[in-house]
């Protein structure tokens, strides 16, 4: 199943109760700067890890927010992790983070 193909919807804004926005295309990089961003990343260290520079990850950013009638970063990982878990969901791979991997023996 193509990521661009998933028919997925953004979460709906806390502050504003406007319904859901589907999330269009992200381009591969987008997508690569939105996982780090998800894990924690700061702007110079996802422009570091990528070989891109810091203001190329904020484009990637801002292009994704206006896209998704987002305002900053924290809005935007919010709307990717949930755009991931849904992804998730209907590709069928599980996810339980709840408990650590079980080691043998």
């Amino acid at each position: 199943m193509s990521y661009d193909r998933v028919s997925l919807t953004c979460p709906p804004n806390r502050v504003n109760s406007r319904s859901p926005r589907p999330v269009r295309h992200v381009t591969p990089r987008q997508r690569a700067v939105l996982d780090l961003a998800l894990r924690g990343l700061t702007d110079k260290e996802i422009a570091t890890d990528l070989g891109i520079s810091v203001s190329t990850v904020r484009t990637y950013l801002e292009r994704f927010y206006r896209e998704h009638g987002l305002r900053n970063k924290t809005e935007a990982v919010a709307a990717w992790q949930h755009y991931r878990e849904m992804e998730r969901r209907q590709t069928g791979k599980r996810v339980n983070r709840s408990r650590p991997p079980m080691r043998n023996g």
